[in-house]
């Protein structure tokens, strides 16, 4: 089992019995509290999982989650670094610099490349590049956790990035890039949507895909980037698993303790999303392509809780009556609260004679407009789905998961590294409290926000040969 395959398919349209978000990372429109981490536990919650998290004196945030019987243990590192931290000019730097942290010799541990993380973890690893913050995953057996643990903390005191090694990663990031931003049709419209709202230009795409912003960089450069971003003070370590028999702080502290503070990075200006519409001829489609962005409010609003379950009801209304999605389209809904909180996507079906991006959203429209309003049932079961990945308690459904899949450990260290990198615990039990008093009886108000045209960005992809 492909851990990252099962994350993927957690993280696409809502279904009734088991809501997941994604936790690749954190992005966030207005700043949230900073202050200072307290102390939360040992909590144990009515599933039986037990919560804790403090914060080291070099400033290395701490957040684990027991899971009594789980057969493996999922090891996260976030770092406050993502694609909006690129210089211009660099386009590409926050995903090279994650590749040689995961990847270059550190102490006694040699060079890895992706092929053989296969075999070194096989049960499972994840390096993901966000908007605002990288998470680096690592998942173990319970008799292995002490040695991949140290591992870890070896990487962090520091990577030896060399030529070769550098050479390597830029290989592996500018393919990845490549997909991304333009190989793969679906991944491409989430990130020009994004853009199309931010009025940022559709060239970055292209730039980003090109690889331009990673040309002539050299070993200093990545190796002065890492020593001042991958640091105690900007990151957060997630455990989540069967952490029975093992003393946490006193292991943690002697692995980590010791690392140099560093000095935690400023936070990105936010940016003001707003509607946009954009367009884009593709040489490798055969009919077109559209996607909805609707602008949430800002992740710290009272309203967010309200907004998210609603966000999430009605993706899976659209489900219901929409045809699946067909190639090269994987999901009509996506929404990672986690790491992109501002921006809903939806991704509906376009006629054939679609030639204008402000007729993308008329399947959504129509299909809103015409949805009954759903019962307390299906609120009550979305809430259910996604309450664990905020820190609630897991499902009976997730539980099982936990113990007998390394997918969902690794989609709760994620989102547990996500949540600590934003705000507080006393934040997202604020945050719970008010998804638990969201139900049917606020759908049409939001309904109408959902409709209207001043909270939407619409982006075509056109058949036919690229300008």
């Amino acid at each position: 089992m492909d851990p990252r395959r099962e994350e993927r398919r957690l993280n696409a349209v809502p279904d009734r019995s088991a809501i997941a978000v994604a936790a690749l990372a954190l992005s966030v429109t207005l700043a949230l509290p900073r202050a200072a981490r307290a102390e939360t536990g040992p909590v144990t919650l009515p599933d039986s999982t037990v919560c804790e998290s403090w914060r080291l004196p070099n400033g290395l945030g701490v957040t684990t989650r027991h899971v009594p019987r789980a057969s493996a243990v999922s090891i996260t590192v976030a770092y406050r670094i993502g694609n909006t931290g690129d210089p211009p000019g660099r386009e590409g730097l926050a995903r090279l610099m994650a590749e040689a942290a995961f990847t270059a010799a550190a102490g006694e541990i040699p060079e890895r490349t992706r092929d053989e993380m296969e075999s070194l973890r096989p049960l499972g690893w994840s390096l993901e590049v966000g908007s605002r913050s990288t998470l680096l995953t690592e998942i173990a057996s319970p008799a292995q956790f002490p040695g991949a643990l140290h591992q870890v903390a070896v990487r962090m005191r520091g990577v030896m990035v060399n030529d070769r090694s550098l050479r390597t990663a830029l290989g592996t990031v500018k393919r990845e890039l490549h997909e991304g931003y333009s190989g793969r049709a679906d991944l491409a419209l989430y990130y020009q949507v994004r853009d199309a709202a931010a009025g940022l230009p559709e060239g970055l795409s292209e730039t980003y895909a090109s690889g331009k912003g990673l040309q002539g960089i050299g070993v200093k450069e990545v190796r002065d980037g890492l020593a001042a971003l991958y640091v105690p003070a900007n990151a957060v370590l997630s455990l989540a698993g069967n952490l029975s028999g093992v003393d946490l702080h006193r292991q943690i502290e002697r692995e980590f303790g010791a690392l140099p503070s560093g000095a935690r990075a400023s936070d990105p200006p936010p940016v003001a999303l707003k509607p946009g519409l954009r367009q884009i001829t593709r040489g490798d489609l055969a009919s077109p392509l559209g996607v909805v962005g609707i602008i949430a409010p800002a992740l710290t609003d009272t309203t967010h809780p309200e907004f998210y379950l609603n966000a999430l009801v009605i993706g899976s209304l659209c489900k219901d009556v929409w045809d699946p999605p067909a190639p090269p389209l994987t999901t009509r809904f996506k929404y990672s609260v986690l790491d992109d909180p501002d921006l809903v996507r939806f991704y509906p079906p376009v006629s054939a004679s679609t030639t204008e991006a402000r007729l993308v959203p008329e399947e959504y429209l129509l299909t809103l407009r015409e949805s009954p309003s759903p019962g307390d049932a299906l609120y009550a079961s979305i809430r259910l789905g996604v309450g664990w990945l905020l820190g609630g308690p897991l499902s009976f459904d997730a539980l099982k998961r936990a113990r007998t899949q390394p997918g969902t450990l690794l989609l709760l260290s994620t989102s547990m590294a996500s949540r600590a990198l934003a705000a507080d615990d006393g934040f997202w039990a604020d945050y719970r409290r008010r998804l638990e008093q969201t139900d049917g009886s606020s759908f049409d108000a939001w309904r109408n926000y959902f409709l209207a045209l001043n909270h939407r960005a619409s982006v075509l992809f056109s058949p036919g040969k690229r300008k």
